[in-house]
């Protein structure tokens, strides 16, 4: 019984990643908005996974949080670079 609930876990893992390098390209056209939305959600997934006791889904989404945030940030800041910049040469 545990070597198939092992094996399940296991392969959703898998399952994940492969999704994950999948989609990964398509993250890149995101929007400023997507991805503090994204950021949102993840943190929200975090916080209830760590609700029910489900620490280490809740910590490995909690990175996740964590690196959207950090891609958030920086699309953002380049944004707000990018506006300054373009303003002064009006």
């Amino acid at each position: 019984m545990k070597l198939r609930k092992l094996a399940r876990h296991i392969s959703v893992m898998i399952l994940s990643v492969f999704v994950a390098v999948v989609l990964l390209p398509a993250a890149s056209f995101a929007s400023v908005s997507g991805r503090k939305n994204t950021t949102i959600a993840l943190a929200a997934l975090s916080l209830y996974s760590l609700s029910k006791g489900r620490t280490t889904q809740g910590l490995l989404l909690g990175g996740g949080t964590y690196y959207a945030y950090k891609r958030y940030a920086k699309e953002r800041d380049k944004q707000k670079r990018h506006s300054l910049r373009y303003r002064y040469r009006r």
